[in-house]
């Protein structure tokens, strides 16, 4: 289900589409509207809304939590995190199991001051998948000075029992978030240690974003990078990333988006929020989010983002599935696609930070690829979903066909803008018609554009574009309507019978071909439009060699 959500989606972002048959991807939730801490660059610490005083929840109610449920079979990932602390709601592992038993990833970031080895165990053995440790300083003094109520001793603790649960149950990661600050960065070498000793996966880096407040804005501008320098900044970001890769931790950051310009000072003007386009701003691509992704405060008002402060609808009083399609959602949706930018999205744009899900496709075409001899793809379809390999089923247009099986001009495969392979080099041909198998471990799971382009010609010309989903079961033949079935034998074999199911089912085209002096491959082009979505057995028979079983998942 989760499949045919992410290509019914991906097929929707790429048409721009207002009104969606398909499900959100990822989802923010705001367990807690309270903490314990009062860190600096923190907005909670002036935001009205998130007084104890205010009359507004403190804590996300489970009955908020139940409405989210018609979404759990389409949602990719689940953040349990807000402005507040998550650790402060006991339901916090109740709400994490419901969302891995339905098969959903489970992330949380939190300052960790308040968990013991009990309740680090307690979230592993309910499924938490990842975690982040926000923590911004290697000594006690650094850390509590900008994390104010914070002991050093308190998250070391934490951390250490987080480190501690992973080794027991193999899970969550474990990851250090640090917002990088003129105080801080000289510590970055402490912090890759202290995480390396607690059994940590890896850190995270990222900037001061400045919010319209005095304080706030004072504290980002005393604390920017911009004081120590670019060039001082970056050695010491490279220092740590290779000190991370001795001690066997990944290394993350947005380098590019650190504040190394000085932030406004104090009182300066910020952008004025209205919900009308931004005439002076255009988007690159449109952002994902209006597509992609929920934000829920503990209040249960829906937002696109954690960024934008538009009320698209509220929980408490509406269906998700209702908000989901709503007024709001399709405004935003409409000026994404559009090229325009609203006003509540006018700080992202102007910062860089338009986001294109992994998994939702730019539909960019490029230029046709000039000359005669043009190619026909009949496998992979558009939208289709690759689990382990690439198979790849495709005939010359051109006069080209006549020249099988000299290979020498057959094209070479991109992926996105990537060359990947030269056709040449895995094919095997059969009556006009030639077949590749490859392996694509190294393509990110995700969205993706496969092309077919000349050999050794311009980058920009292509032949028959495809946009494609990498990440599905390597085991297990997924496909919507037609997918190929890759095999291998010792001789030649003439055209074999398919059973789905037990019953026969029709081969639509069978290439089989010499690979090398030891080995023939066998590709069948098959339809699976005619069956019903879900599982399938897979039998195949054949003269020379025992039949081969498999599985097909139908997707819808």
């Amino acid at each position: 289900m989760r499949w045919s959500n992410i290509l019914r989606l991906d097929r929707e972002f790429g048409a721009g589409e207002v009104a969606l048959t398909a499900g959100p991807l990822e989802a923010y939730v705001e367990v807690a509207a309270r903490c314990n801490l009062r860190c600096q660059m923190c907005p909670i610490t002036v935001d009205p809304r998130y007084d104890p005083g205010s009359g507004r929840p403190g804590l996300f109610a489970p009955d908020l939590f139940d409405r989210l449920a018609p979404f759990f079979p389409t949602l990719q990932r689940v953040y349990l995190i807000g402005l507040g602390e998550p650790t402060l709601h006991a339901g916090l592992p109740t709400f994490t199991r419901r969302l891995a038993e339905a098969g959903v990833e489970v992330w949380v970031t939190t300052n960790a001051t308040l968990l013991d080895d009990e309740k680090a165990e307690e979230l592993a053995r309910a499924g938490l998948s990842h975690v982040s440790v926000s923590i911004d300083g290697g000594t006690r003094e650094t850390y509590e000075r900008i994390r104010v109520r914070g002991k050093f001793d308190d998250v070391v603790r934490g951390l250490c029992a987080l480190g501690r649960a992973r080794q027991i149950y193999g899970h969550p990661e474990v990851w250090l978030n640090v917002v990088a600050s003129a105080s801080n960065v000289h510590e970055l070498a402490q912090l890759v240690d202290l995480c390396a000793d607690a059994g940590g996966d890896g850190i995270f880096l990222e900037g001061l974003y400045p919010y319209p407040h005095p304080a706030i804005e004072e504290f980002c501008h005393q604390e920017s990078l911009a004081g120590l320098g670019e060039a001082r900044v970056r050695e010491l970001f490279a220092a740590a990333a290779e000190r991370a890769a001795a001690r066997g931790l990944q290394w993350m950051t947005r380098l590019d988006e650190q504040a190394l310009n000085a932030p406004k000072a104090a009182g300066e003007p910020v952008a004025v929020l209205s919900a009308e386009p931004s005439a002076a701003l255009t988007l690159p691509f449109p952002c994902s989010e209006p597509w992609s992704n929920l934000n829920i405060n503990a209040s249960g008002e829906v937002r696109p983002c954690c960024f934008n402060d538009i009320v698209l609808g509220d929980l408490s009083k509406q269906g998700i599935e209702e908000i989901w399609n709503g007024p709001g959602y399709a405004a935003l949706r409409r000026d994404m696609a559009a090229g325009r930018v609203p006003q509540t999205c006018a700080t992202c744009v102007q910062n860089g930070r338009v986001k294109r899900n992994t998994f939702l496709s730019l539909r960019d075409t490029p230029p046709a690829a000039a000359g005669s001899h043009s190619f026909e793809l009949d496998l992979p379809g558009d939208g289709a979903l690759v689990g382990g390999n690439l198979v790849v089923v495709g005939r010359s247009t051109g006069p080209f066909e006549r020249m099988f099986p000299r290979l020498a001009r057959l094209p070479d495969l991109y992926i996105d803008d990537v060359r990947v392979a030269a056709l040449r080099d895995w094919v095997v041909a059969d009556r006009g018609w030639f077949a590749a198998v490859l392996p694509v471990p190294f393509v990110e799971r995700g969205g993706h554009r496969l092309s077919l382009r000349p050999p050794g010609g311009p980058a920009t010309a292509a032949w028959a574009p495809r946009w494609l989903q990498f990440g599905g079961p390597e085991d297990t033949l997924a496909a919507t309507n037609r997918f190929g079935i890759p095999l291998w034998f010792l001789r030649r074999e003439p055209l074999p019978q398919l059973l789905i199911d037990g019953l026969p089912h029709p081969i639509e085209r069978w290439i089989c071909g010499r690979r090398d002096e030891a080995t023939w491959i066998g590709v069948a082009v098959v339809s699976a439009a005619a069956l019903e979505p879900g599982d399938h057995a897979l039998e195949m028979r054949f003269r020379w060699q025992p039949a081969w079983q498999g599985r097909l998942v139908r997707l819808e």
